[in-house]
């Protein structure tokens, strides 16, 4: 008798189941749900939107694009503060102290810190080429055998074999002012809102800290301008030098100690995923892995309650999917709860 009653609920469980997935099914092809939900989905895209338009970063991203189209409508060229072409010289000072005349140089440092001014300025005192990497696969490893050459990219310390290079400047520089930066300069001001510039901040300190030789620090004011060719204070901003040593940078020996360090074991990670481990404790790598997963929080939250508060009161037809929901669904639910 036991075993009857039990599969007698069996079966009156799979039924119910099979009814509330029929229930749903109807529900979801009535038309006035169907055209609810259009516009709901309508309206929250365009609350995204909107809210996506109006961060400063994507502001200041259209303002550059402005300026490019429509001739004289704002200064089109920028001066390089004087303070860049001092920071240039006392590197280049390093080196004539050294007796060392580089081949190739390293330049690397959050967008926006002044990697391409200041890179700009050591090629023009040591007579080097300058490579700007952003249009190259950082994933992919580089072809650095050009000589005389300084080369700059946000993720070069991390992704790439550094004992290419005679040395290693790294303009480390609050987040804070990196991202002021940006936006004053308006060219790629998108930047500050799509990537997370704190967690780009932790594993390019990593990425130097685990690098061999020494290191000499330059106190700075300034690295770069704002596009406007005036001056900007940059904080606790600094140059931190490293220079190579006869046996190398060693980056890949000091990046495995900084693994088992931190309780993981060596499994044919990248360089990057390697670091990621260290200052994340999670495997990522590429320009993806620094996408700001929050970028649209507050647009979202807004737009979801936005929509309901709107349908609830009857605003733009929506309140046809909370009726059906609630003449149909919820009361099947309610049912299905005390069975």
């Amino acid at each position: 008798m036991r075993r009857k009653d039990s599969v007698r609920r069996r079966n009156r469980q799979r039924q119910g189941g099979d009814g509330m997935g029929s229930l749903l099914a109807s529900v979801w092809k009535t038309p006035a749900v169907k055209s609810g939900l259009a516009g709901l989905a309508a309206t929250l895209g365009m609350v995204v939107l909107r809210g996506f338009l109006r961060k400063p970063g994507v502001q200041a991203y259209l303002d550059h694009l402005v300026d490019r189209v429509i001739p004289f409508r704002g200064e089109t060229t920028a001066r390089v503060p004087d303070v860049v072409d001092r920071n240039a010289a006392a590197v280049t000072r390093l080196f004539q102290e050294r007796g060392l005349v580089p081949l190739r140089l390293a330049v690397d440092g959050l967008p926006g810190s002044g990697k391409s001014a200041l890179a700009a300025a050591l090629g023009r005192e040591l007579g080097m080429e300058v490579v700007c990497l952003d249009h190259h696969d950082m994933d992919q490893e580089l072809d650095f055998s050009r000589p005389m050459a300084i080369y700059e990219h946000h993720r070069l310390f991390r992704t790439q074999s550094l004992d290419h290079f005679d040395a290693l400047v790294y303009i480390d520089e609050p987040v804070q002012a990196a991202r002021e930066r940006v936006l004053r300069r308006k060219r790629g001001g998108y930047l500050v809102e799509i990537l997370d510039y704190d967690l780009l901040k932790r594993v390019g300190d990593m990425a130097f800290r685990c690098v061999d030789g020494e290191e000499t620090s330059i106190p700075c004011t300034d690295t770069g301008n704002d596009g406007n060719g005036s001056m900007e204070p940059m904080g606790q901003g600094r140059l931190r030098i490293k220079f190579r040593p006869e046996t190398g940078f060693r980056e890949g020996a000091r990046i495995q100690d900084e693994l088992r360090r931190h309780g993981f074991e060596d499994e044919g990670y990248t360089k990057e995923e390697a670091l990621f481990l260290c200052a994340q404790g999670v495997r990522r790598s590429g320009f993806r892995a620094y996408l700001n997963v929050h970028l649209l929080d507050k647009e979202l939250l807004t737009a979801v309650t936005g929509g309901l508060l709107g349908a609830s009161q009857g605003g733009r037809g929506d309140k046809a999917v909370l009726d059906t929901l609630m003449a149909n669904v919820l009361p099947a639910l309610r049912g299905r709860r005390f069975q």
